[in-house]
């Protein structure tokens, strides 16, 4: 889990996309796209989510699809853990949302330059997962 500032100046490219009434269904994945113009820096991939605090489940399950400028495609199923195995809420949590960023991938580096596309279906037994409002994608700048 890391922390971000939104001074940081090591934060490349940051955009969040609102889910609608915070119903998230199959059929809309959440992308984001974003130009690599280094192929020797490393990179933190960090996706913030925020959700109801009445959310039913401790994690959930997502497709996580990274397209290369190549047209190359990398598929992985992450659990987005919310929550301690003793149920107590990750992040920062008010009275009804909480925020919690979730490292998906360290000290990456991008092979190709150009324009990469990451997307985020939710891939859970429900069709519609219900009381996460919003994802925010960061590209940061790793540590050498």
């Amino acid at each position: 889990m890391i922390t971000l500032s939104a001074c940081n100046s090591d934060v490349v490219f940051s955009k969040k996309s609102e889910i609608v009434n915070a119903s998230w269904s199959y059929n809309n994945p959440v992308s984001f796209t974003f130009n690599v113009s280094d192929t020797i820096q490393t990179y933190d991939l960090v996706l913030n989510i925020e959700h109801d605090v009445e959310f039913s489940n401790q994690n959930f399950y997502t497709q996580f699809t990274t397209s290369y400028p190549d047209g190359t495609e990398i598929k992985d199923v992450v659990s987005m853990e919310l929550s301690s195995k003793y149920g107590q809420w990750l992040g920062d949590c008010n009275s009804q949302i909480c925020d919690v960023d979730i490292l998906l991938k360290g000290s990456t580096r991008f092979k190709q330059l150009g324009d990469h596309k990451i997307s985020i279906a939710q891939h859970t037994r429900d069709a519609v997962l219900e009381r996460i409002s919003s994802l925010e994608f960061n590209l940061i700048k790793a540590d050498k």
